[in-house]
């Protein structure tokens, strides 16, 4: 940060919680580096001398270090401005200014970077940050405290003069190096406090340290307390004895409740080192929380009820039981460990008329409370024990009232009577008992009404249309509410959920436009019918109406709503009619099994998720125009009863999942847009047939599902008589997009590298194109370095067997030398037949891929089912390893059914034949014998090498290429200079019987290889070496060539 080489002047600020070493670390610095200036000054201890002495006394030491004239006398702080700018302008200096903390200390003793020499330095500790930010200092570092290890070194360099603890003193010390949580002050004041003393005298201050703090690490952290503003310290005192850890919004949802300015006293006490922000959550050093809570207990330290703020259940608990509360007390915490009984009397809080913060939670209290503190800002009782509030209850200035689960009946008169100007948050939930509502009239700058679950509620006081300023409203799971308010006026809501409210049978009128509404939840309600005002909701983005079984039409003018971007229907059966005409027309005409909209019409421009699962619909032809939906993302059509789906299906530009399941009548998936994502079509058992993955690899990319990585055609099994291969490897096809639809990467053949993609459908094989394959649940398999860089995908699949009414968790694991790098499973419920699950991973996903490369690495793959449910089973599993530049094919590497069968015999033919022309086909033909009439036994593995290399009149070695598969390969590619060779065969070998006719009473066996081979074309002077091997790994008999040879 310093970078002495550059010539430029620098100022280099270092901030941090009191004792964290800012001084220790720029004194380190300052003698390292100071004999490469002409001059150089430490000012230790800014703010103490200037508070004492003032800042000229500063600057003349300034001055006579650097300069070394003892007779310069300057008179006043204006005056030594101009001496250090004149004196020094032309001097490499440098300076520390250590420990200030007032603005005016670095303007008058380094106000700007020109008043200093070229190659000046000055160094700045300060423990506010805002400090040096205001400076215009731009190098800043935070030094933070020490981590554990350098802690323990730290501290046992102070308790036993060497940089371990011995061993008969290591918990001992480790909790002492806890205490500190790495703070360089306390570790060195504590070491040496703790030097020479046995283990029990160390235990016992320990003990006493979680009671009271050091003195001189008191002292040193109360320093930046005594620096705070009156409201900074109200918000640090609060901070520390009761909302260290908590959310930071609702931090300032309570102090803001008590005026104190939490926005800006946040920020200043982050800046200064006593408070940090960590996941959204308020946190602080446990020795500065432990500083500010001894500062509170210092207030009164023998009676706790005179003290401003309590936290520890203990003294909770016997101010309140022993009623000898004070007006002294500002605050009260008490959540309890563990449930416990409280007696209260009636007057507990009488004399705590400065209470503004009061929560409780985990007691249970008995009791009549006939008096609250006046001054409350925040009542945080959930399980209150009052029915009502007191008569003489008179929070003027109350901002919150959360009283969930209480025993609350009504709010009485006297609280309906007064005025709540300053209340913002009701939160009554699941006070079952509460009847009625207060007339809202005098809560009007109310904003959040939350009285889910109040199951006895019968009715809302119509009053509460008036609350121009209410954000958010529930009233979930009120089962015996009836009605609202006839008509809403409620000109800021913005959320309002009704879900759960059985017996609502009507929605309000909407009587002015309501701009802020986004979100109304419906669900589950008895309401018949929309009001054609719901137009009004000029905002709405989501309405929930699933479960509405009453709901028999919808208004027209819903097409209104511009901005809907969620509309649920699931499970309305009873939806009988649905608009076809938008604009002044009210009259629902066509009946929600055929629903239709205007061909042309731009409505719903914003709708991004339709849900109409389980509407009994018998057509689907309302997506005919697709400009209805132009947004549209997420459709679910499940549980319905139409046959097809419209082929303008394919126009929904933004469409990424489509739902389908239990679509038990859908018969075809036409063209889908290449946007999407996710097919679900679990149980579709009529569905025969989805053109996009028997013709994947016969239309241009354009028409590629080129995002799609999850499909679902479970029990699906009329899609099954599609070719499987071809029907899967749609897998294989993709080209990675990012969120916009752009392309992102994609290797030579189309290959996604960037995101996963898994299909799970009706199968009882492994598919042909797998390199590896297995009839056991697990395989292994050899890969050499040079082709394990060329990796880009792994492909895993496996057979599963699962029975009606079966769950099942199927998990997958692949290990490469040893180290797990794919662990996750998936659950899959009843299956009809055996299914195939087969999962594609980009090794981008793969953690630690490409550092676990060995010259020959092992892959090994388990598929397993958790908790070996009964009725499951898995059959087989296979791997396709997907390389860069085109497919490879896979080594003759020990493949293995099951992790105990590693032994392997193999007998191999070898022929070498010549060619001087182009090859179109050839075959080999083995034979074993068995002689005296025996039987033969069957072969367990096969694998097949191929080896080509060109060989030159004038070279005398050439390198050779070797391919090699297992008997389960359809397809194997490769190029070497510039010849190309495809070899195609057959799954199984052809198998015949026959008689060696020169050797009567033998029996024969005769395994028959037929390929082809395509375009291996010759130029002059260059011949093509082909060898062919057939290895048979067999139980017993060799294997010989057959007389007729190689053709």
């Amino acid at each position: 940060m310093l970078n002495t080489r550059s010539d430029g002047v620098c100022m280099v600020g270092l901030c941090g919680i009191g004792g964290v070493g800012k001084t220790t670390i720029s004194k380190a610095v300052y003698n390292l580096i100071a004999n490469q200036f002409e001059g150089s000054c430490f000012l230790s201890n800014v703010r103490e001398i200037s508070k004492q002495h003032g800042l000229l006394r500063l600057q003349e030491t300034l001055l006579y270090e650097i300069l070394g004239d003892k007779n310069l006398v300057l008179g006043s702080v204006d005056r030594g401005i101009n001496v250090i700018r004149d004196r020094l302008r032309n001097k490499k200096v440098l300076i520390v200014i250590d420990d200030a903390d007032n603005l005016d200390q670095l303007k008058q003793l380094a106000g700007e970077p020109d008043w200093f020499g070229l190659g000046s330095r000055v160094i700045i500790t300060t423990r506010d940050e805002h400090l040096l930010v205001a400076h215009g200092v731009e190098r800043l570092y935070k030094v933070k405290e020490l981590c554990p290890d350098d802690a323990l070194m730290l501290f046992s360099w102070n308790a036993f003069r060497n940089p371990h603890p011995s061993e008969d003193h290591l918990e001992v010390s480790l909790r002492a190096v806890r205490y500190a949580q790495g703070l360089p002050l306390a570790l060195v004041v504590l070491g040496a406090f703790l030097y020479g003393r046995s283990i029990r005298e160390w235990e016992s201050e320990l003990d006493r340290l979680k009671k009271i703090p050091n003195k001189q690490i008191y002292e040193v952290l109360k320093i930046s307390f005594d620096g705070l503003e009156y409201h900074e310290k109200t918000i640090f005192l609060d901070i520390a004895c009761f909302f260290k850890g908590q959310e930071k919004d609702y931090v300032i949802k309570i102090l803001d409740a008590c005026d104190v300015n939490p926005d800006i006293g946040i920020q200043v006490l982050i800046e200064k080192s006593l408070i940090y922000i960590e996941n959204n959550k308020i946190q602080m050093h446990e020795l500065l929380q432990s500083m500010g809570r001894q500062i509170v207990h210092q207030e009164s330290p023998n009676i706790p009820g005179r003290r401003s703020r309590l936290w520890f259940h203990e003294d909770v608990l016997h101010v309140l039981t022993e009623n000898i509360g004070s007006c002294e007390i500002e605050g009260i915490i008490l959540d309890l460990p563990k449930a416990e009984k409280l007696c209260l009397s009636a007057d507990t809080f009488t004399k705590m008329k400065r209470l503004r913060i009061l929560i409780v939670h985990n007691v249970h209290v008995f009791g009549v409370l006939e008096n609250l503190p006046n001054e409350l800002r925040w009542l945080e009782w959930p399980e209150c024990p009052i029915e009502s509030m007191p008569s003489t209850f008179h929070a003027r200035k109350l901002v919150v009232l959360n009283m969930q689960r209480s025993c609350i009946r009504q709010l009485g008169e006297g609280f309906m009577l007064k005025d709540y100007s300053y209340l913002k948050h009701i939160d009554f939930r699941d006070c079952e008992f509460l009847t009625e509502t207060p007339d809202f009239s005098t809560i009007l700058n109310l904003e959040r009404l939350n009285l889910e679950g109040c199951t006895s509620l019968v009715k809302i006081h119509n009053s509460i249309g008036c609350l121009d300023k209410l954000v958010f409203l529930s009233l979930e799971f009120c089962s015996n509410l009836k009605s609202l308010s006839s008509s809403l006026r409620l000109r800021s809501l913005q959320t309002l959920l009704l879900t759960g409210c059985s017996k609502l049978e009507k929605f309000p009128n909407i009587e002015d436009r309501m701009t802020s509404v986004e979100r109304v939840c419906l669900n589950e309600t008895a309401i018949e019918e929309l009001p054609s005002s719901i137009e009004n909701l000029v905002g709405l983005q989501v309405l929930t109406l699933s479960f509405c079984r009453n709901l028999s039409s919808i208004p027209s003018s819903i097409y209104m709503l511009q901005h809907l971007k969620h509309l649920l229907l699931e499970g309305c059966s009873n939806l009988k009619n649905f608009p076809e005409n938008v604009g002044n027309e009210r009259q629902p005409i066509f009946s929600m099994v055929s629903l239709k909209l205007n061909y042309g019409s731009k409505w719903f421009p914003r709708l991004t998720c339709l849900d109409l699962k389980n509407c009994n619909l018998l057509e689907v032809d309302f997506l005919m125009n697709p400009d209805c939906f132009s947004m549209l993302k997420d459709l679910d059509l499940s549980g319905n009863s139409f046959f097809r789906l419209p082929t303008s299906i394919c126009s929904f530009k933004k469409l990424r999942r489509l739902k389908l399941v239990n679509c038990k009548w859908l018969r075809e998936i036409p063209q889908l847009p290449p946007s999407i994502k996710c097919i679900g079509a679990r149980d579709c058992i009529s569905l025969e047939r989805f053109s996009q993955l028997t013709r994947v690899f016969k239309i241009s990319k354009a028409e590629r599902l080129k995002r799609l990585h999850d499909l679902d055609f479970s029990n699906c099994h009329k899609l099954a008589e599609n070719p499987l291969s071809s029907l899967t490897s749609i897998a294989l096809a993709n080209t990675s997009l990012d969120e916009d639809g752009d392309v992102l990467d994609a290797n030579s053949d189309g290959f996604c590298e960037n995101f996963r993609i898994e299909v799970f459908l009706p199968g009882s094989e492994i598919p042909d194109w797998m390199s590896y394959y297995s009839d056991e649940s697990y395989l292994s398999f050899l890969v050499p370095s040079h082709m394990y860089g060329e990796i880009i995908a792994v492909v895993l699949c496996t057979i599963l067997s699962l029975e009606d009414d079966v769950t099942a968790n199927i998990s997958r694991e692949v290990f490469i030398n040893g180290q797990t790098v794919i662990s996750f499973s998936r659950q899959f419920f009843s299956l009809e037949s055996d299914h195939m699950w087969l999962y594609y991973l980009p090794c981008r996903m793969i953690q630690g891929f490409n550092s676990l490369q060995n010259d020959w690495s092992r892959f090994e793959v388990s598929f397993r089912i958790l908790g070996a449910p009964m009725n499951a089973t898995l059959k087989g599993c296979g791997v396709h390893l997907v390389y860069k530049n085109g497919e490879k094919v896979n080594f003759p590497s020990l493949i293995y059914g099951n992790e105990d069968d590693h032994d392997t015999s193999l007998s191999t033919y070898n022929e070498s034949i010549n060619f001087s022309e182009t090859c179109t086909s050839l075959s080999l033909d083995l034979m074993r014998s068995c002689s005296d009439g025996g039987e033969f036994e069957e072969y367990q593995q096969s694998s097949l090498k191929w080896q080509h290399q060109p060989l030159r009149l004038d070279s005398s070695e050439v390198p050779t290429v070797t391919l090699s598969s297992p008997m389960v390969q359809l397809i194997h590619q490769d190029s070497f200079n510039g010849l190309n060779g495809f070899l195609r065969r057959k799954r199984k070998l052809e198998e015949c019987e026959d008689h060696d006719p020169s050797s009567s009473g033998n029996k024969h066996q005769k395994f028959r290889f037929t390929g082809s081979s395509q375009g291996l074309s010759l130029t002059d002077r260059n011949e093509l070496h082909l060898s062919l091997a057939l290895s048979l790994q067999i139980t017993g008999g060799p294997v010989t060539p057959d007389p007729s040879g190689i053709e």
